[in-house]
């Protein structure tokens, strides 16, 4: 019986990496990506099938606590909450970078990015991310598996909740 709780267990490690303090010529704002003071019903939805379960109230708070929502109509949605950007839930990659840049041109300075074999992790290839020392942390999942479509999850918001 122990050893099947075992099996349920997925650790990972989650590293904090700061971005370049200007967006590389090569990468340009997408003017599509808009500051919005409300979750629309899209987002949310996309958020459910990413995660796995319903975090309005939790996004609503957030929101409600000083971090700003920028959208990508449609394809993805980040929140900003100080210098940080995440979470980072994108249809794909062209979207997540466009979340990024946008962030970066708002403030934003680092990002929190779970490795893992289930999670997306080709930003590395599009955009300079320096990992800062002694900033990675350990999570661990526990309990019975949820449905998710982590292909559309790029950043943690914080190392204590996705």
């Amino acid at each position: 019986m122990k050893l099947a709780l075992i099996w349920n267990w997925i650790l990972y490690f989650a590293y904090l990496y700061q971005f370049p303090s200007k967006l590389p010529k090569t990468q340009n704002l997408n003017e599509d990506v808009k500051i919005i003071t409300s979750m629309p019903e899209w987002a949310a939805k996309l958020d459910r099938v990413t995660m796995g379960f319903d975090r309005c109230e939790f996004l609503k708070i957030k929101m409600s606590h000083g971090s700003k929502l920028i959208i990508d109509a449609n394809e993805g949605y980040a929140l900003i909450s100080g210098l940080r950007i995440g979470p980072i839930i994108a249809k794909n990659l062209r979207t997540a970078v466009n979340l990024i840049n946008r962030g970066i041109s708002l403030g934003a300075t680092h990002i929190i990015v779970p490795k893992h074999m289930k999670f997306p992790n080709k930003l590395f290839n599009l955009i300079e991310l320096t990992e800062r020392e002694n900033e990675v942390n350990l999570r661990m999942i526990y309990g019975k598996n949820i449905s998710q479509k982590l292909d559309n999850f790029y950043a943690l918001g914080t190392y204590a909740k996705g």
